[in-house]
């Protein structure tokens, strides 16, 4: 499910705002942002980006077979749905660190001293994957 371009305006505005106060945005703020006067709009917009189900990634082995850490995966993510209330997709992770450091050497990049950026990047593959089958 793709967001729409306010959506994404809303998303942009909210990680600017904590990347560059450390804070996330009162809805007055974010209101300002968008320059919105009516805080009931600036809701139904954050109501929009509600969490509707979450994605793990599945560590399976190289023949697409189960691992012990897909045990611990399933069970995070039974806890996950029973917790919230909230669906839970699991997406195969095999791929996904190499796509990650593709990408990376594509740009001109080394991924010495950027283990984060890496493990980033393949948790966006991921969640690409997961979108990609919502449509």
């Amino acid at each position: 499910m793709a967001l729409t371009p306010r959506q994404k305006q809303v998303l942009e505005l909210i990680a600017g705002f904590v990347r560059d106060n450390g804070y996330c945005p009162s809805y007055e703020e974010i209101g300002k942002g968008l320059g919105l006067a009516s805080l009931a709009t600036v809701h139904k917009h954050i109501s929009a980006l509600e969490a509707r189900g979450f994605v793990i990634g599945l560590p399976l082995d190289g023949n697409g077979d189960e691992t012990p850490r897909c045990t611990e995966a399933r069970t995070v993510g039974a806890e996950l749905s029973k917790r919230t209330g909230l669906p839970v997709e699991f997406i195969d992770e095999r791929y996904s660190t190499a796509s990650a450091l593709r990408a990376i050497r594509e740009m001109g990049g080394s991924r010495k001293d950027r283990k984060q950026d890496v493990d980033s990047l393949a948790a966006t593959v991921i969640l690409q994957q997961a979108l990609a089958r919502a449509s």
